[in-house]
């Protein structure tokens, strides 16, 4: 389906300048998520799979929440794992869904990127 290689595709455009120089300040690229499901998806995709804890410390997700002004970024990033998670999966209770559904949880509280029919990857 092609989703794993665009969502890393992604996540190296915009992480590229921060992992060839770390100490250098992070400024937004122009490839830069424009939604926080967007940024949750790059963490997912160099992840691979992780916990909400773990997304929440993955430099995107901080670089994002430095552009925004939320108090609440756990509960922001739950909210779109279970906002995008497709109606058909039942590793979430939310029944109000909204497309793209790019997120699906493992039995094990890990959430990764998925691909359901229809859904072409994110934007890039």
């Amino acid at each position: 389906t092609g989703k794993t290689y665009t969502a890393r595709r992604f996540a190296q455009a915009f992480l590229q300048s921060q992992l060839q120089n770390p100490a250098a300040p992070t400024a937004a690229p122009p490839t830069a998520p424009s939604y926080w499901w967007q940024a949750v998806a790059v963490a997912l995709a160099d992840l691979g799979s992780a916990s909400v804890p773990e997304i929440v410390a993955h430099p995107v997700i901080t670089a994002f929440k430095a552009s925004r002004n939320n108090a609440h970024v756990q509960q922001t990033i739950w909210q779109q794992l279970l906002t995008h998670t497709h109606p058909d999966d039942d590793s979430s209770n939310t029944a109000s869904r909204t497309p793209p559904y790019v997120f699906t949880k493992a039995q094990s509280d890990q959430w990764q990127l998925t691909a359901w029919p229809g859904w072409s990857g994110p934007p890039c």
